[in-house]
């Protein structure tokens, strides 16, 4: 809803602007926050594992109070940057007081980043999803009241509003969790930083690396093609990230501390990430199939008919999603294992392997040049991260996820494939038909892996014709 009525209210010139401006501050959080959120929940679930309350206790304390530290040095670092970064991201200096002022999101961003990784840590997954479905519910009311009272002139107040949302909702639940209260001098506050810190930068350095990348394929967009073409590639990369983030959040909220908790057994390495890779395609199949069947009418309603132009980008992206969405449980191997040399050598070669194949394709293919680069680069992920946890815990597919990729990767081909080469009429009729298969597909085999005691299968069960989908194991 916010993203449809922002388009309204705003053009693509103001989606872009948005996704600038985000992009931005991603930049500069990623920079200062040490990687702390990441190592802290290895942290916490590691001593929850033990039963050492008195550590997730320090742990918490820690992630805390860093957390003020931190975000306070990024805004700072925000409003030092800010006319170099205007200049980089507009050609001129004019947005250096906006640019400045998104600093506090750097500090909101850090504090809430903290909390959630104390309930993510404690596997305190209800509220964690509380969190995020009423700051989503919450900040998209205010930012759509802004968007419609001050046009362009809401977006920072919005984006400071909803994230000043987040970090007090954020703050209510993690509240909740029981602590033991003790004092702890400075100088072991800081050795324990540094300690998360070690194991944190190792993980951060990825998303720095990503984070650089979008600040500059966004500056190469509109420098070459212009803010409007920037607005059609936010929207695009919108619901791309929306649609990924809703697999692999839910991956990295739950799957990372239990992999991580195991991590010295590789065959319960080996077969979580099986596990997870099975039930990622079968949450991800029915979407999948179902946007590229039908993206022009998907940014249509996400959107508006100004953003039309983007349905074949958004094609190329969403094929890019289902990679990463197979290639994403093999990349916590390494980091599960505290295998910080294959993380850090790993994710930086295929970083800038990304951002060649972004400046060589962009000024021959345009936007979809931008596209193919992401899809690409996630293709070779899977490669790379195979042979880095076939290389730490001797991994291996699973003739069953083996079988299910391979499904899956026929019916995405198929539907892209159909809806790029067919005619409008004929296409669709394709799509709906492989939706509805793929929709089938996911319910059988979500069904299998819950078993016929679960709710969702005895909820599932009252449809018509749910027999035949037979969803017992043979």
């Amino acid at each position: 809803m916010r993203n449809k009525l922002a388009a309204i209210l705003l053009g693509s010139a103001g989606i872009g602007l948005i996704g600038l401006y985000q992009t931005l501050t991603s930049l500069v959080d990623s920079t200062t926050n040490l990687g702390l959120a990441s190592s802290g929940v290895r942290e916490l679930a590691a001593a929850r594992g033990r039963g050492d309350e008195a550590g997730t206790s320090f742990v918490s304390s820690v992630l805390r109070r860093s957390a003020w530290i931190l975000g306070s040095v990024g805004w700072l670092l925000m409003a030092i940057l800010s006319v170099p970064l205007s200049v980089w991201a507009f050609n001129k200096p004019d947005h250096f007081p906006e640019i400045s002022a998104l600093g506090g999101l750097v500090l909101l961003g850090s504090l809430t980043g903290a909390r959630n990784a104390i309930l993510q840590g404690n596997q305190r997954l209800r509220e964690l999803a509380l969190v995020g479905i009423l700051s989503s519910a919450l900040g998209a009311a205010l930012s759509i009241f802004l968007y419609w009272l001050y046009g362009d002139r809401g977006i920072i107040p919005s984006l400071l509003g909803t994230a000043l949302i987040g970090f007090g909702i954020a703050s209510y639940f993690s509240r909740k969790i029981p602590t033991r209260h003790a004092d702890y001098d400075w100088s072991t506050y800081w050795k324990a930083t540094r300690g998360l810190a070690s194991l944190g930068i190792a993980f951060m350095l990825g998303g720095i690396l990503m984070a650089i990348v979008a600040v500059i394929t966004r500056g190469l967009i509109i420098r070459q093609l212009g803010i409007e073409a920037n607005g059609l590639y936010q929207a695009a990369w919108g619901l791309a990230g929306m649609f990924a983030g809703f697999i692999l959040n839910a991956m990295a909220l739950d799957f990372f501390p239990r992999l991580s908790a195991v991590a010295d057994d590789n065959v319960m390495v080996n077969r979580l990430v099986n596990e997870q890779t099975e039930i990622g395609v079968l949450l991800a199949l029915p979407g999948l199939v179902g946007t590229l069947a039908f993206a022009p009418w998907i940014l249509h309603l996400f959107y508006s008919a100004e953003f039309l132009p983007a349905s074949h980008l958004l094609v190329g992206l969403f094929l890019g999603c289902f990679a990463q969405v197979i290639g994403w449980p093999l990349g916590f191997v390494p980091r599960a294992k505290s295998a910080l040399g294959w993380v850090v050598g790993s994710e930086s070669a295929l970083i800038l392997f990304h951002l060649i194949l972004t400046i060589v394709l962009l000024p021959r293919l345009g936007l979809m040049g931008v596209a193919l680069a992401f899809t690409l680069f996630y293709f070779s992920y899977i490669l790379v991260m195979w042979a880095v946890a076939r290389h730490l815990s001797s991994f291996r597919w699973s003739q069953n996820s083996l079988r299910l990729i391979g499904v899956a990767v026929v019916l995405v081909l198929f539907t892209a494939s159909s809806s790029e080469l067919l005619e409008i009429i004929p296409a669709r009729i394709l799509g709906a038909l492989t939706t509805i298969a793929a929709c089938l597909f996911s319910a059988r085999g979500i069904a299998v892996r819950l078993g016929q005691d679960h709710r969702l299968v005895q909820l599932l069960s009252r449809l018509p014709g749910w027999r035949l989908l037979q969803t017992n194991r043979t």
